[in-house]
């Protein structure tokens, strides 16, 4: 059962993105839920778990959202990389180096797609910086409630 916890949280997280952005575009801006599983993996399984989901979640994401198929892929896996690897050097209990690896992997993944967007010489459709903004308070805020929920089964 635990085993099918990893891809379903991957999976609600992308789908949820998607229909959120679909009814509502606009609250879109403040988030990026598939990025909040992604952490969570790269903090509990390292590296290669963390290289896993956000590849998974990206791939997920682009071919529903209909963007560039790597683009959410390759932003996302990287900032779990970098996640993953901090959190085998330090260990990050304290809430707020929470704060700030959640502020810093939204930093990672939004710098990579306009960066990759702008390598292939696509032209932006928004200012990228008032959404970075945003989203990295809303990753923050969903984040810390997220990821500080209390675990079940874990309290003997």
């Amino acid at each position: 059962m635990k085993a099918l916890l990893a891809p379903a949280s991957i999976v609600a997280a992308v789908v949820l993105q998607t229909i959120l952005g679909g009814l509502w575009p606009n609250l879109c801006r403040f988030f990026d839920l598939p990025l909040i599983p992604v952490l969570y993996y790269a903090v509990a399984r390292g590296p290669r778990g963390a290289l896993v989901a956000g590849i998974t979640a990206g791939l997920l994401q682009d071919s529903l959202e209909a963007t560039l198929l790597g683009l959410n892929a390759l932003s996302k896996a990287l900032a779990g990389y970098l996640v993953g690897v901090l959190g085998l050097r330090f260990a990050l209990v304290p809430l707020i180096l929470r704060v700030l690896v959640i502020a810093a992997a939204t930093v990672v993944s939004r710098s990579t797609e306009v960066a990759t967007l702008a390598i292939m010489g696509k032209r932006l459709s928004f200012i990228p910086d008032p959404h970075l903004i945003q989203s990295v308070i809303g990753n923050c805020v969903l984040g810390i409630m997220l990821l500080s929920a209390p675990r079940r089964g874990t309290a003997r």
